[in-house]
């Protein structure tokens, strides 16, 4: 691999990274916005039900993006591994 394959191996590899870590940031956001909704008397505002269902639907969404992008990543070093045996 040459130089400037490396650096651009480096360079996905880092993309990847702090968009995983991105989503981790969202999901505490998620989070936080669910365990305040949750406080006092859920079961009697409507609102506050909707509420947490699209919370609950963007965090698993969410989720759902953070596994591509595992698996994105699992490929990437895999197709290294394979690189560097060449």
């Amino acid at each position: 691999m040459t130089s400037a394959e490396v650096d651009i191996s480096e360079i996905r590899r880092q993309k990847v990274l702090t968009t995983i870590e991105n989503i981790g940031s969202q999901k505490s956001e998620i989070a936080a916005a669910l365990r305040g909704l949750g406080v006092g008397s859920v079961e009697d505002d409507e609102a506050v039900k909707y509420s947490i269902e699209q919370l609950m639907a963007a965090y698993d969404a969410i989720c759902s993006q953070e596994k591509l992008w595992m698996e994105l990543l699992k490929e990437i070093n895999e197709l290294e591994k394979k690189e560097e045996k060449q």
